[in-house]
């Protein structure tokens, strides 16, 4: 089955304000269709939207939540997946990430505080396989704790934007509360061909 023939059976974030939207399911899988990638790591299970996609592009997903009932919410959504591991844990504990292999995409929505996602893209540089990507939500939230993480993360490792995903700036959710300031995702890697940083 080509990853475009996959069917997005899952809400947008006009409908859930925790998950990506679907525009950003279908950029992700877009981007990663062409690259021969096994497995994948996401930091923040939420109810599950996002596992589900990233669970019909990768032979293998390993997810980590955890509050208990969205952990249990999660496992209901992706019932019938049989190619994820869900993990009750802590994303802050080394422990929680122990019998966890190397891994070919790391997929982070957590904390959005700076110190939090930094926490987080510090994990994924050290878990991925040289050769692999680590994926974002909220880049363009008004809250700018993942955009500020971006930013120090790229300054300081050899990782670059090799893409940006999901909706513009000024698309809105939460009942139109809350409107994007940029693009809503972005997907990393050490390619050496992508995008500026911005200053």
């Amino acid at each position: 089955m080509s990853y475009k023939e996959i069917k997005i059976d899952t809400p947008d974030k006009k409908q859930f304000k925790e998950t990506t939207s679907i525009r950003f399911k279908v950029d992700m899988i877009d981007f990663l269709e062409d690259k021969q990638l096994q497995n994948c790591l996401e930091i923040g299970t939420n109810w599950g939207f996002t596992t589900y996609t990233l669970s019909f592009l990768f032979d293998k997903v390993w997810t980590i939540e955890k509050t208990l009932s969205n952990f249990q919410k999660a496992q209901e959504v992706c019932d019938n997946r049989d190619n994820i591991e869900f993990i009750n844990g802590d994303a802050y504990n080394k422990k929680t990430f122990k019998a966890i292999p190397k891994q070919d995409c790391v997929f982070i929505d957590c904390v959005h505080t700076f110190a939090e996602v930094l926490h987080d893209l510090n994990t994924a540089k050290d878990i991925l396989n040289d050769k692999g990507y680590i994926i974002l939500d909220d880049y363009g939230h008004p809250q700018t704790g993942v955009y500020n993480a971006v930013q120090h993360f790229l300054k300081n490792s050899e990782y670059n934007i090799v893409s940006e995903i999901g909706e513009d700036e000024g698309y809105t959710f939460k009942n139109n509360e809350v409107s994007l300031i940029r693009k809503e995702g972005v997907i990393l890697s050490k390619e050496t061909v992508g995008l500026q940083l911005e200053m």
